[in-house]
Protein backbone atom coordinates (compact mmCIF):
# COMPACT_ATOMS: atom_id res chain seq x y z
CA UNK A 1 0.00 0.00 0.00
CA UNK A 2 2.91 2.29 0.80
CA UNK A 3 4.38 1.58 -2.61
CA UNK A 4 1.09 2.36 -4.26
CA UNK A 5 0.84 5.71 -2.41
CA UNK A 6 4.47 6.54 -3.23
CA UNK A 7 3.93 5.72 -6.89
CA UNK A 8 0.74 7.79 -6.91
CA UNK A 9 2.54 10.73 -5.24
CA UNK A 10 5.38 10.53 -7.81
CA UNK A 11 2.89 10.45 -10.66
CA UNK A 12 1.14 13.58 -9.32
CA UNK A 13 4.43 15.43 -8.85
CA UNK A 14 5.73 14.45 -12.29
CA UNK A 15 2.43 15.40 -13.86
CA UNK A 16 2.52 18.82 -12.21
CA UNK A 17 6.08 19.37 -13.35
CA UNK A 18 5.23 18.35 -16.89
CA UNK A 19 2.31 20.79 -16.98
CA UNK A 20 4.53 23.64 -15.86
CA UNK A 21 7.35 22.87 -18.25
CA UNK A 22 8.36 24.91 -21.22
CA UNK A 23 6.75 22.33 -23.52
CA UNK A 24 3.30 23.75 -22.81
CA UNK A 25 1.82 26.17 -25.37
CA UNK A 26 2.22 29.87 -24.54
CA UNK A 27 0.40 33.01 -25.60
CA UNK A 28 1.84 34.33 -28.87
CA UNK A 29 3.65 37.65 -28.57
CA UNK A 30 3.72 40.44 -31.11
CA UNK A 31 7.24 41.54 -32.01
CA UNK A 32 7.83 45.06 -30.76
CA UNK A 33 8.93 47.76 -33.16
CA UNK A 34 11.51 50.21 -31.85
CA UNK A 35 10.30 53.74 -31.19
CA UNK A 36 11.97 56.18 -33.56
CA UNK A 37 14.15 58.76 -31.81
CA UNK A 38 12.60 62.17 -31.17
CA UNK A 39 13.64 64.76 -33.76
CA UNK A 40 16.43 67.07 -32.68
CA UNK A 41 15.15 70.55 -31.94
CA UNK A 42 17.68 73.16 -32.99
CA UNK A 43 17.98 76.39 -30.97
CA UNK A 44 16.55 79.71 -32.08
CA UNK A 45 18.24 83.02 -31.22
CA UNK A 46 16.07 86.15 -31.26
CA UNK A 47 17.89 89.48 -31.41
CA UNK A 48 17.18 93.10 -32.23
CA UNK A 49 17.24 93.81 -35.95
CA UNK A 50 17.70 97.41 -37.09
CA UNK A 51 16.71 100.49 -35.11
CA UNK A 52 13.58 101.14 -33.10
CA UNK A 53 11.40 104.18 -33.67
CA UNK A 54 8.52 106.15 -32.19
CA UNK A 55 5.28 106.32 -34.18
CA UNK A 56 1.65 107.42 -33.97
CA UNK A 57 2.47 110.07 -31.39
CA UNK A 58 -0.31 112.07 -29.77
CA UNK A 59 0.46 114.80 -27.23
CA UNK A 60 3.96 113.35 -26.84
CA UNK A 61 2.78 109.81 -26.05
CA UNK A 62 3.88 107.32 -28.73
CA UNK A 63 3.95 103.72 -29.78
CA UNK A 64 7.39 102.15 -30.02
CA UNK A 65 8.24 99.95 -33.01
CA UNK A 66 11.23 97.70 -33.58
CA UNK A 67 12.02 94.34 -35.16
CA UNK A 68 13.60 91.09 -34.07
CA UNK A 69 15.39 88.51 -36.17
CA UNK A 70 15.89 84.80 -35.54
CA UNK A 71 19.63 84.32 -36.02
CA UNK A 72 19.49 80.73 -34.78
CA UNK A 73 19.26 77.49 -36.72
CA UNK A 74 15.90 76.44 -35.23
CA UNK A 75 12.42 77.90 -34.87
CA UNK A 76 10.98 79.96 -32.00
CA UNK A 77 7.42 79.99 -30.66
CA UNK A 78 5.69 81.18 -27.52
CA UNK A 79 7.66 84.40 -27.94
CA UNK A 80 7.33 87.40 -25.62
CA UNK A 81 9.35 90.61 -25.92
CA UNK A 82 9.73 93.40 -23.38
CA UNK A 83 11.23 96.79 -24.24
CA UNK A 84 13.12 98.72 -21.57
CA UNK A 85 14.01 102.40 -22.03
CA UNK A 86 17.02 104.20 -20.49
CA UNK A 87 17.99 107.87 -20.02
CA UNK A 88 21.44 109.47 -20.54
CA UNK A 89 22.58 108.14 -17.12
CA UNK A 90 21.56 104.60 -18.09
CA UNK A 91 18.71 104.63 -15.55
CA UNK A 92 15.52 102.87 -16.59
CA UNK A 93 12.67 105.18 -17.52
CA UNK A 94 9.13 104.05 -16.81
CA UNK A 95 8.06 100.42 -16.67
CA UNK A 96 8.87 97.55 -19.00
CA UNK A 97 6.72 97.72 -22.13
CA UNK A 98 5.27 94.55 -23.65
CA UNK A 99 5.73 94.25 -27.41
CA UNK A 100 3.46 92.45 -29.85
CA UNK A 101 2.71 91.85 -33.51
CA UNK A 102 -0.33 91.54 -35.74
CA UNK A 103 -1.96 88.15 -35.10
CA UNK A 104 -0.12 87.66 -31.80
CA UNK A 105 3.58 87.21 -31.16
CA UNK A 106 3.26 84.23 -28.80
CA UNK A 107 1.48 82.04 -31.38
CA UNK A 108 3.79 82.90 -34.27
CA UNK A 109 6.50 80.42 -35.30
CA UNK A 110 9.59 82.44 -36.16
CA UNK A 111 11.82 80.61 -38.63
CA UNK A 112 15.59 80.95 -38.98
CA UNK A 113 16.60 84.32 -40.52
CA UNK A 114 13.01 85.62 -40.31
CA UNK A 115 12.56 89.24 -39.25
CA UNK A 116 9.39 90.16 -37.35
CA UNK A 117 8.14 93.72 -36.87
CA UNK A 118 6.94 94.37 -33.31
CA UNK A 119 5.11 97.31 -31.72
CA UNK A 120 4.42 98.28 -28.13
CA UNK A 121 1.05 97.00 -26.93
CA UNK A 122 0.50 100.26 -25.01
CA UNK A 123 1.29 103.90 -25.62
CA UNK A 124 4.60 104.96 -24.06
CA UNK A 125 4.32 108.09 -21.89
CA UNK A 126 5.70 111.38 -23.23
CA UNK A 127 8.32 111.76 -20.45
CA UNK A 128 9.78 108.35 -21.41
CA UNK A 129 9.66 109.21 -25.12
CA UNK A 130 11.44 112.54 -24.66
CA UNK A 131 14.00 111.25 -22.14
CA UNK A 132 14.99 107.99 -23.82
CA UNK A 133 18.58 107.84 -25.03
CA UNK A 134 18.73 104.07 -25.58
CA UNK A 135 16.59 100.98 -25.26
CA UNK A 136 16.97 97.23 -25.01
CA UNK A 137 14.68 94.41 -26.05
CA UNK A 138 14.38 91.32 -23.85
CA UNK A 139 12.92 88.42 -25.85
CA UNK A 140 11.99 85.04 -24.42
CA UNK A 141 10.88 82.05 -26.50
CA UNK A 142 10.60 78.30 -26.72
CA UNK A 143 12.75 76.36 -29.19
CA UNK A 144 10.40 74.27 -31.32
CA UNK A 145 10.58 71.91 -34.29
CA UNK A 146 10.34 73.91 -37.50
CA UNK A 147 7.22 73.09 -39.52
Amino acid sequence: MKRLLSAFACAVILGALACGSSNSPSTPTTPSTPTPPAPTILPASLQLSGQGSWSLCSFGDCLFSASIQNNGSGCASGTAVVARFYDANNAQMGSDVQMGTQGGLSVKVIRPNEIVAITSTIVVASNVVSGTKTYRLFPTWNDVQCP
